[in-house]
C-alpha cells in the first residue's frame, strides 16, 4: 500500500495479515489427529502432551509463513538443518525491517524506530516470573528518556503492526476500556513469538528444554499475538499496587472478566484473588501449561496455553 500514489477509497476491501496463528501452524502439519485434536479441544493427557510440544515448537518458528513452510519442508532433515534454515529466515527478516526504518519512516526519525523496536525483547527478556512491565523510555535512545519524545516511533511501529500494544488499567475496570487508557502508560510486545525469540538469541534447545516451565514473558507474548489475530487489538490489563493481570476482555454483553496467564504449571494466583476480590468478576479465565479445569467449571476456568483462540467472548 505505501508504495501506491493513490488508493481507490470505497472500491478496496481491506484485510490485516498477520503472522500465522498456533491453529494455523498445527493446519500447516498435515498431521490429520493433530488437527483433530486441535479441532475437538481434546483433554487427553496424550493431546495435552502433543501440543504442548508443538507450542514450543511455534515459540521458536513463530507465525511468519516461510518461516513454517521451511520448518515443515525439512521435516525429515536433522533438527540442526531445520534450525538453521528457520534462523537464517529471520534474520533476513530483521534485517529488512531495519532498511526499512530509514526507506518508509518519512518525518518520523528512523534512529529512533529502531530504537524502540530492539527495546522491546530486551525489556521483555528483563521478566521471568512476574508479568511484563509497562515499556520504560528511560535508556531505550541517548538523550531522550520521556513518552512524548517515542511517541511517534511507537505510533509508527503500531501502524506498520510490529508491534502489538497492551494498556494497564487502574482501579475498577469498565467498558469500554479504551476509555480508561492512559497512552504513556503501555506495554509493548512483538508482533512475532519467533522473530522475539530470534532476536534475543534463544536456540531451540533452550526453549525444549523449557518446555512446561518456559519464561513469563514468552507466554504472554504468545496470548497477546492469538487476541490481536482474533480482533482483540489493542489489549488491556490491570494492575493495583502489586497486584497484575495480564489481560481484561470485554464480553460481548459488556462484562469484563480477567484472564490471568501463568507460563508453567504452577496455577495458583495471588493477583487472580485480589482482581475477583476487588472487581468481583462473573467469571474469570488461566491460561496456563496444564490441561485445564473440567468442562463442568463455568466461573473460574482453566484452560490450556495453546487454546487461547477458544476464550470465549460471549
Amino acid at each position: 500500500i505505501g508504495l501506491l500514489n493513490s488508493f481507490p477509497v470505497g472500491k478496496v476491501e481491506q484485510y490485516n495479515l498477520r503472522p500465522l496463528t498456533f491453529q494455523e501452524f498445527i493446519y500447516a502439519s498435515e498431521e490429520s489427529a493433530l488437527i483433530k485434536a486441535f479441532d475437538s479441544q481434546a483433554s487427553t493427557p496424550a493431546a495435552h502432551n502433543k501440543l504442548m510440544d508443538k507450542l514450543t515448537d511455534y515459540f521458536f518458528t513463530g507465525g511468519m509463513p516461510e518461516a513454517v513452510a521451511a520448518w515443515y519442508q525439512y521435516k525429515e532433515s536433522s533438527i540442526l538443518e531445520r534450525v538453521d534454515k528457520v534462523s537464517k529466515i529471520y534474520a533476513d527478516l530483521v534485517a529488512g525491517y531495519r532498511r526499512d526504518f530509514g526507506k518508509y519512516a518519512g518525518k518520523v526519525d528512523a534512529t529512533l524506530i529502531e530504537s524502540v523496536f530492539n527495546s522491546i525483547p530486551t525489556q521483555l527478556s528483563l521478566v521471568v516470573d512476574e508479568s511484563v512491565k509497562r515499556f520504560k523510555f528511560k535508556n531505550v535512545h541517548e538523550r531522550k528518556s520521556r513518552y512524548s519524545d517515542f511517541e511517534t516511533a511507537i505510533h509508527w511501529l503500531k501502524c506498520c503492526r510490529l508491534a502489538l500494544a497492551n494498556y494497564p488499567i487502574e482501579g475498577q475496570p469498565k467498558a469500554p476500556l479504551a476509555a480508561y487508557k492512559k497512552e504513556n502508560m503501555v506495554k509493548l510486545f512483538l508482533f512475532d513469538i519467533g522473530l522475539l525469540n530470534h532476536m534475543l538469541g534463544s536456540s531451540y534447545k533452550e526453549i525444549k528444554q523449557q518446555h512446561y516451565e518456559y519464561k513469563g514473558y514468552i507466554a504472554e507474548n504468545f496470548v497477546q499475538q492469538e487476541l490481536t489475530a482474533m480482533g482483540i487489538d489493542p489489549s488491556y490489563s490491570w494492575n493495583d499496587a502489586r497486584a497484575e493481570i495480564e489481560f481484561l476482555l470485554t464480553m460481548n454483553d459488556g462484562d469484563i472478566v480477567p484472564v490471568e496467564v501463568k507460563s508453567g504449571k504452577r496455577t495458583r494466583a495471588k493477583s487472580l484473588a485480589s482482581y475477583i476480590e476487588k472487581c468481583k468478576p462473573s467469571k474469570t479465565f488461566k491460561l496456563a501449561g496444564t490441561q485445564g479445569s473440567p468442562a463442568l467449571e463455568q466461573t473460574n476456568i482453566v484452560m490450556p496455553l495453546y487454546f487461547t483462540q477458544y476464550l470465549p467472548l460471549d
